[in-house]
């Protein structure tokens, strides 16, 4: 199984959600996983990217900051604690394919 994964940090995803969904719609492969930094988001904010499930990390506290991990909705996933290290930010997944299992 080939998996495609985007990583982008996006210094704030509202402001640009057109751009990802216009970049995601003319790329020639799709991209099972999508890794953003930076998101800006608070709790109350949505991000709705069609075609994806979304988990994310909101910073509550501090005005930048923020992840997000978007998974193809035919992909399964688990979400797993993220890991603390001297305060970064960080957040996980397991990727469940049919034949393994993939952590990122």
């Amino acid at each position: 199984m080939i998996l495609n994964v985007l990583q982008w940090n996006c210094n704030g995803v509202r402001p640009r959600v057109h751009e990802l969904k216009h970049f995601l719609a003319s790329a020639p492969l799709p991209y099972e996983v999508i890794c953003l930094q930076e998101t800006f988001l608070k709790s109350g904010q949505k991000l709705n990217i069609p075609g994806y499930s979304v988990v994310r990390r909101d910073r509550q506290h501090a005005p930048n900051g923020g992840l997000a991990i978007l998974v193809q909705s035919h992909v399964r996933y688990v979400e797993i604690n993220g890991i603390e290290v001297n305060g970064m930010e960080t957040m996980r997944i397991a990727l469940k394919p049919i034949q393994a299992i993939l952590q990122l």
